[in-house]
């Protein structure tokens, strides 16, 4: 299964699964591509859905500026990375602050909530600064030394992908 959907309400979903994931070393990105490249309508075109804001992720220009600011002259990458570090700076983890519905402009607006509060208010500042990005959510394996066919219990983790050259 890859994908399944839930239509009544519900207080509780566990899911069970079984795998076995093989990891590689991450190739490296011999250079990251720069603004003009970002800027570049076939570009834009190929990355319109990791451009465009959507309800949850949507900032005001208030916030895009700020950013802006943060990010400065930098190169896209270096200043993806600022500005995700300045975002961080400014939102408290707090467990239980927010909901899953809860909007990016919530989030800054009372500078608390969790990995996918910051997830999404991040990409949303991105996306506003023109460089694609996307919500990433999957598991944090908790015991990396685990034997094949352990039991191990992960938790849920949201994070960022953006856009620079690659993934």
């Amino acid at each position: 299964v890859t994908a399944f959907d839930v239509h009544v309400p519900h207080t509780e979903l566990t899911i069970e699964a079984h795998s076995v994931v093989e990891t590689h070393p991450v190739p490296q990105l011999l250079a990251s591509v720069g603004w003009d490249v970002l800027r570049d309508p076939r570009v834009r075109d190929t990355h319109v859905e990791f451009l465009t804001p959507t309800p949850h992720t949507a900032v005001d220009a208030d916030v895009r500026a700020a950013a802006a600011e943060v990010a400065g002259d930098l190169p896209p990458q270096a200043a993806a990375r600022e500005v995700a570090d300045w975002l961080r700076s400014q939102v408290s983890y707090v467990s239980g602050a927010t909901g899953v519905h809860t909007k990016a402009m919530e989030v800054w607006s009372e500078r608390k909530g969790v990995c996918q509060d910051l997830a999404q208010l991040t990409v949303g500042v991105l996306r506003g600064l023109g460089i694609p990005a996307r919500y990433v959510s999957g598991y944090l394996h908790p015991d990396p030394a685990a034997e094949i066919g352990s039991t191990v219990t992960g938790e849920s983790h949201a994070w960022v992908e953006w856009w620079d050259g690659a993934w």
